[in-house]
């Protein structure tokens, strides 16, 4: 009987444990609960080119809008928005490395030209030069 009902609430708390891992990697350390789904603070108007390395979340590759968790790794420095993005970044390449859209060519995300995959979009894409960007931006036009 006791087993039952242990069961029956298990999915219960399985459901709020992943909602809880899905909503802290929005979270940067320090961050009150009201800040869990927040927009960032800049709006696409107000976005210089490239953007700040320190404002993009380089695991999600979206621009964040505020200061990110630096995460130092083999001497350069990288963005993460969370625990488990920092993690990420310290255990694995891809979320160091990123492909230049014009090029190809593997690009280093800490060195990386960044930039709004879109107007209006969070996402972003990785550049290995300014130079490439403006050749991309001729190709799309």
């Amino acid at each position: 009987m006791m087993m039952k009902k242990f069961l029956s609430i298990l999915p219960v708390f399985l459901g709020l444990g992943c909602l809880f891992l899905v909503m802290s990697c929005n979270r940067q350390s320090g961050q009150s609960e009201d800040m869990i789904g927040a927009k960032p603070s800049q709006t696409v108007a107000d976005r210089k080119i490239p953007l700040p390395n320190e404002q993009v979340c380089m695991v999600n590759n979206a621009f964040m809008g505020k200061k990110q968790i630096p995460v130092v790794f083999d001497g350069k420095t990288y963005y993460g928005c969370c625990q488990m993005c920092v993690e990420k970044i310290q255990t694995k390449r891809d979320a160091r490395f990123a492909k230049d859209p014009l090029s190809g060519k593997e690009v280093d995300k800490a060195d990386a030209f960044i930039v709004p995959a879109a107007p209006g979009q969070e996402q972003v894409l990785y550049f290995e030069s300014e130079e490439s960007y403006r050749q991309y931006l001729l190709n799309q036009g």
